[in-house]
């Protein structure tokens, strides 16, 4: 007969069988606390302890990169490598071969970068600008918040910008809108050479960053602004002081052309002068891309009237590439150029006529009207 004993035993629990021996019972498993509430597990407790400081520690430094990142964008904007700084701080937080940090315009439906960093990618210039719509992920401006998506992905898609990053060797990114007093005022976009780099964990600390540097970067948009202004100002007078200055356009188109991209970036300036037949006009002077030989295809020709007293004296071009997005600013601005220029082009048109007809008389071979002539009265006839 079997018989169990079913006292309590500290160290082992027996079968007893008819026979002279017993067969011990297997071990039950014991389940353990993950708490350490024993006092008599100081290893455990001091392992799990140091995981709970390492969390907090990395929370604290994680916070700590987030505050310096936002005081070095706030910095001194005009400190050497000011972008550098920046850069330097991101990349403690996230992984990326390139980024950019751009301004949003939504009067002119535009995003404008401030600052680039890594890879060069081969379309976009350091001022690039281009249109909402063409942003990769434009969704973000809609949600305000992160969003991440292969490079590769975003140029199916038909996004220009996103296949001349998939050239230049970028394949995942994350874009980030970022927000003050509820608008998206600009966007964050870090990209990886590899694929699939970024994952949820990356998008939350690429949307705190953005949150965290939205005061200093709504400093920076006001300072880059500001700054701009003042440099077109400085350029346009710049710009009616060297047409004014020489009247020999033909040898002021370089300096005119480099001062005017400046301001408006373009690969060539034309200027025409007007026909007087039809309100035609016919080409002048150019330098760099000509007008006249650009193909529409392939440039984008912004065109501003020269006038004299409301006559149309000729226009005033700049050429740029497809993948330059003009604003209404920059119209604007060549209309304020053309204007400041009107007066001395058509001066430098004159100056040849008015020299042709006054030549003649600085040689002394013009012929001089014959004094006229009068007759003397003989004396007794003279009124006494």
């Amino acid at each position: 007969m079997l018989g169990l004993n079913t006292g309590y035993m500290p160290v082992q629990q027996h079968w007893f069988l008819p026979g002279s021996y017993t067969v011990p019972a297997p071990p039950t498993a014991q389940a353990e606390s993950t708490y350490p509430s024993k006092s008599n597990h100081p290893g455990r407790f001091q392992s799990w302890l140091s995981k709970v400081n390492g969390w907090t520690s990395r929370r604290d430094d994680t916070t700590k990169l987030l505050l310096e990142t936002g005081q070095i964008l706030g910095d001194n904007f005009e400190l050497p490598k000011h972008p550098e700084r920046f850069s330097a701080h991101l990349a403690k937080l996230i992984d990326f071969d390139c980024f950019c940090l751009a301004q949003v315009d939504h009067s002119e439906w535009a995003v404008e970068n401030l600052i680039q960093c890594g890879t060069r990618v081969n379309g976009l210039s350091d001022d690039w600008s281009i249109s909402l719509d063409a942003v990769p992920q434009p969704e973000v401006f809609s949600t305000k918040s992160a969003a991440m998506c292969e490079v590769e992905q975003a140029a199916s898609d038909g996004k220009s910008p996103a296949w001349w990053m998939y050239r230049s060797g970028l394949r995942s990114m994350i874009t980030v809108p970022i927000i003050a007093d509820g608008t998206v005022i600009g966007v964050l976009m870090v990209a990886s050479r590899m694929p699939q780099t970024y994952d949820d964990a990356n998008v939350y600390t690429a949307q705190i960053l953005a949150d965290a540097v939205a005061g200093s970067f709504a400093n920076l948009r006001l300072h880059k602004r500001l700054r701009r202004e003042l440099i077109e100002r400085e350029t346009v007078s710049a710009l009616a002081k060297t047409i004014s200055s020489s009247l020999d356009i033909e040898r002021s188109m370089p300096d005119l052309a480099h001062d005017l991209w400046k301001i408006i970036p373009a690969d060539g300036v034309s200027i025409s002068l007007a026909t007087g037949v039809n309100d035609e006009t016919v080409d002048r002077w150019s330098y760099g891309v000509a007008s006249v030989t650009s193909d529409p295809s392939r440039h984008h020709i912004l065109t501003s009237e020269m006038k004299v007293g409301g006559s149309i004296v000729g226009t005033l071009s700049v050429i740029g590439s497809t993948r330059q997005h003009y604003l209404r600013h920059h119209f604007s601005l060549l209309n304020t150029v053309a204007s400041s220029i009107a007066g001395a082009i058509a001066a430098a048109e004159m100056q040849p006529v008015l020299w042709n007809w006054q030549k003649p008389a600085l040689s002394g071979s013009v012929e001089r009207p014959k004094a006229a002539s009068c007759s003397v009265l003989p004396r007794q006839n003279q009124i006494s």
